[in-house]
């Protein structure tokens, strides 16, 4: 027996695995969260966190929106 993936799932238009880590973004401590990941894992985590924030954006008729700030933290030069 073959069990599918559902993380591609769409959900009313929305991806349901870029909105469960939107969720975390929001609800989470992101940068605690996120320390402990290798660079790949941080930035596929923050790639999907910004394509659902730009679907949200979108959906509410903001074409302007940008990425969420702080979201890429270990790229601060600080």
């Amino acid at each position: 027996m073959t069990s599918s993936h559902q993380c591609s799932v769409n959900w009313d238009g929305l991806n349901v695995a870029d909105a469960a880590w939107h969720s975390v973004w929001l609800h989470g401590d992101w940068r605690t969260l996120t320390r402990n990941m290798s660079t790949v894992e941080r930035n596929h985590a923050a790639d999907a966190v910004a394509r659902h924030s730009r679907q949200l954006a979108l959906q509410d008729g903001n074409l302007t929106h940008t990425e969420p700030q702080n979201l890429r933290w270990w790229l601060d030069p600080s």
